[in-house]
């Protein structure tokens, strides 16, 4: 199998497993509790916004704090967040990322600038839903002509959104 296809396979693959873990985390029975006591506890501190350059990948970005970069040596970073994996986000590069399988009105463009702000480029994301366990995966694919690869940044939610409006091209 070649090199850059093993990655990119070990990279879903690790997408897949964070998905079963919430699943099965969503399924777990809940301890029953008889009477709340109250407490004071301290609001939780916003996290702080950290940036992000992969010059492989040749994009910038801007992610919160709560999530931790792992990087791989040859093609991408997932952006993990260790209490909620669901909010976990994975950015990866191949010099070709053939389109997702999903209906017409699944695919959504937007538009990703250059770090100039002077160009802009347009992408696709893919709204799919995993077959596992039916959860929400959005995977926005945008071509970088500079480094000839395309730019694959896949997760759900809120913070999946805040990176993407962050995402520039190098």
């Amino acid at each position: 199998m070649h090199r850059n296809t093993l990655l990119f396979t070990a990279v879903l693959a690790v997408i897949a497993a964070l998905l079963v873990g919430i699943n099965i985390g969503r399924n777990m029975a809940q301890p029953v509790v008889s009477a709340p006591t109250p407490s004071i506890t301290a609001a939780p501190t916003p996290a702080s916004i950290l940036s992000y350059t992969s010059t492989l990948c040749g994009v910038s970005l801007q992610y919160p704090s709560n999530l931790t970069p792992v990087e791989s040596t040859t093609s991408g970073t997932a952006f993990v967040d260790p209490i909620h994996p669901n909010q976990s986000v994975v950015l990866d590069c191949k010099p070709i990322i053939p389109p997702f399988a999903v209906t017409p009105d699944n695919i959504e463009s937007v538009t990703v600038h250059s770090a100039g702000g002077t160009a802009t480029i347009s992408g696709k994301i893919y709204h799919t839903t995993a077959t596992q366990d039916g959860s929400h995966v959005d995977k926005l694919v945008v071509p970088n002509a500079k480094k000839g690869v395309d730019v694959y940044l896949g997760g759900y939610g809120a913070t999946y959104q805040q990176i993407i409006q962050s995402l520039k091209l190098q």
